[in-house]
C-alpha cells in the first residue's frame, strides 16, 4: 500500500488490484484504477488505456494527488485521533 499512497501523492495514476485494502482509497476510474489481480486482459487494457488517453491520464493523477492531500496527512488523523479520545473520556465520566 505505501508505493500506491506514495504514486497518488505525487500525482500519478494508480494501477492496483482489489482486496488488499486499496480500496479505502482509490475510487476506481476517479482516483486510480482498480483491477482483480488475476485479470490480465483487465490490467492490459487499463494501461493501454492510460498511456492513450492524456486527459484521463492527468485527471486520476490529479485527483488522487488531491485526495491523499485532503485526507492522509498527520495533522488531521492527530486531530481526528485526539477527538476520539476526547470523547471517550467524556463518555466514561
Amino acid at each position: 500500500m505505501g508505493t500506491v499512497l506514495e504514486s497518488m501523492a505525487v500525482g500519478k495514476p494508480v494501477i492496483t488490484t482489489v482486496d488488499n485494502g486499496n480500496e479505502d482509497v482509490i475510487v476506481d476510474g476517479e482516483n486510480g484504477i482498480l483491477i482483480k489481480s488475476e485479470n490480465v486482459e483487465a490490467i492490459i487494457n487499463a494501461v493501454k488505456d492510460l498511456i492513450a488517453d492524456d486527459l484521463k491520464r492527468k485527471t486520476i493523477g490529479e485527483n488522487a494527488q488531491k485526495f491523499i492531500a485532503e485526507n492522509l496527512f498527520w495533522e488531521k488523523n492527530c486531530k481526528t485521533l485526539a477527538d476520539i479520545l476526547h470523547e471517550v473520556i467524556l463518555r466514561s465520566r
